[in-house]
């Protein structure tokens, strides 16, 4: 079964298996033409890594939202890219 909203987070995954976890989630739970959302993440302010991260796998057309938090360092984010 392939669900056109798939929302993940990657903090529970070993830094290592990051890639191959999202690689896999894209291939065989996103339907094509669905999305797959990363997050909610709290970052440095102007820090953008889950979409550095994304991008250096290979995902051009990743989007990002962020939001201030209460504390004054961080951000709010959430990032998602297409599954074509």
């Amino acid at each position: 079964m392939r669900f056109q909203f798939v929302r993940t987070g990657l903090e529970y995954v070993p830094v290592g298996r990051r890639e191959t976890f999202v690689r896999d989630l894209v291939e065989n739970v996103v339907a094509p033409g669905g999305r797959l959302i990363v997050g909610k993440n709290n970052e440095n302010r102007g820090e953008s890594k889950i979409a550095h991260c994304l991008r250096s796998w290979g995902w051009s057309d990743v989007q990002e939202a962020r939001r201030p938090h209460a504390h004054p360092g961080v951000e709010i984010s959430v990032v998602w890219l297409e599954h074509l």
